[in-house]
């Protein structure tokens, strides 16, 4: 029986407060594409306002209501921490967590990749590291990227309620780190030095 075509979806995050060194993430989840209308549906009844559901703007309440939510997905969770980030140079750090997510993600055979969007010239810097790896042989033309607005898609959030999660852990609040027990064999975190 052949596995089924997986999807990834990626935002980043910063913590430089209440952690003990400065860290950047970049991650998020895998998943079928097949399955994600009801997960959609999930997270749009999360939201409380604006028109993306944002980890830091949810009480503990919601917080709590979200972890359940996304312990309910049929996913794989990753996440890539690069630390000590410099915060003057959070595009070096991001490169860098790029470079290694695409690796982590190619080698699950994942076809397409959608990173939340930035301003253009950002948007245009990681297609640039993505090509570079290709030039490098490090990832193949198999793994495609694109940029989607948090607006017009759903499962962007959710990769932000999983960096929310594993910032929560890293800054030492134990609920967080109760609620990453949840899906402790589905979550796998990267460290890179930098």
């Amino acid at each position: 029986m052949p596995h089924p075509i997986l999807h990834a979806w990626i935002d980043e995050s910063m913590r430089t407060v209440g952690v003990p060194r400065p860290s950047y993430l970049l991650g998020g989840l895998l998943t079928d594409p097949r399955l994600c209308d009801p997960y959609r549906a999930e997270l749009t009844r999360l939201r409380t306002t604006g028109v993306k559901l944002h980890w830091r703007e949810l009480d503990p309440r919601h917080r709590r209501r979200a972890i359940d939510v996304l312990t309910g997905f049929r996913a794989q969770f990753v996440v890539v921490i690069a630390a000590p980030m410099d915060p003057r140079k959070q595009e070096r750090a991001r490169s860098i967590c790029l470079e290694r997510l695409a690796w982590e993600l190619q080698q699950q055979e994942v076809a397409q990749v959608s990173l939340e969007a930035r301003s253009n010239s950002l948007m245009r810097k990681d297609d640039q590291t993505i090509e570079h790896l290709r030039g490098r042989r490090v990832i193949d033309s198999s793994l495609r990227l694109e940029h989607r607005l948090p607006s017009t898609e759903p499962m962007v959030w959710a990769a932000d309620l999983v960096l929310g999660l594993v910032g929560g852990h890293l800054a030492g609040d134990h609920r967080m780190s109760d609620a990453l027990d949840d899906l402790r064999d589905r979550v796998s975190i990267i460290p890179i030095e930098l």
